[in-house]
């Protein structure tokens, strides 16, 4: 299987739009999106996205799989910049603004105390909303195919979230937060 036949089949296991609409009802509604954290096996929303219209910009941080997408890309063009880099350097990499930006399961790769500076530099090129989710409390993850950023560095919980001016909505397993500018 090529790079683009595995895209294709990887983002036909997505979520339904309720798993945001239900609390976030014009989650869809936007033009373009920063989808930050993308991976080679998880590429929740994409489909959504697609359907929906938008443009959507990736940041990635591991370079098999920025090379992954770029390489998808090249036969499938679904995507506008693919980006590699740092979350915690988005400002030196990426100068544009975005209606929407999902950081989703990414805080946690972080260190509590980066993810407010991090949250500042999306505020400022985010237009209209911006979007989380990551494992409610402590989570386990180690490097896994030599992926050294897919460690989990950070146990959140939804009290971070609303100290930082997201609105919230948890489960035993899951924290989605949101926040609109």
């Amino acid at each position: 299987m090529n790079e683009a036949e595995f895209v294709l089949k990887r983002i036909e296991k997505t979520q339904p739009d309720s798993y945001w609409t239900e609390y976030v009802p014009d989650f869809f509604d936007y033009k373009n999106v920063l989808y930050i954290g993308i991976e080679r096996y998880r590429a929740v929303f994409i489909k959504n996205f697609l359907d929906h219209g938008y443009k959507i910009d990736l940041l990635e941080i591991w370079e098999p799989h920025v090379e992954h997408y770029r390489k998808a890309n090249k036969v499938l063009n679904m995507f506008g910049e693919i980006y590699h880099g740092d979350v915690r350097n988005v400002d030196e990499i990426i100068h544009k603004r975005y209606d929407q930006v999902l950081w989703f399961h990414g805080p946690e790769h972080l260190e509590r105390e980066e993810i407010p500076a991090v949250l500042r530099k999306l505020s400022k090129m985010t237009l209209k909303l911006i979007a989380m989710a990551c494992p409610y409390g402590e989570s386990t993850s180690p490097a896994r195919g030599g992926n050294e950023h897919n460690r989990h560095y950070s146990a959140l919980f939804p009290l971070d979230f609303l100290n930082w001016g997201f609105s919230v909505e948890a489960s035993d397993k899951r924290i989605k937060a949101w926040r609109y500018q």
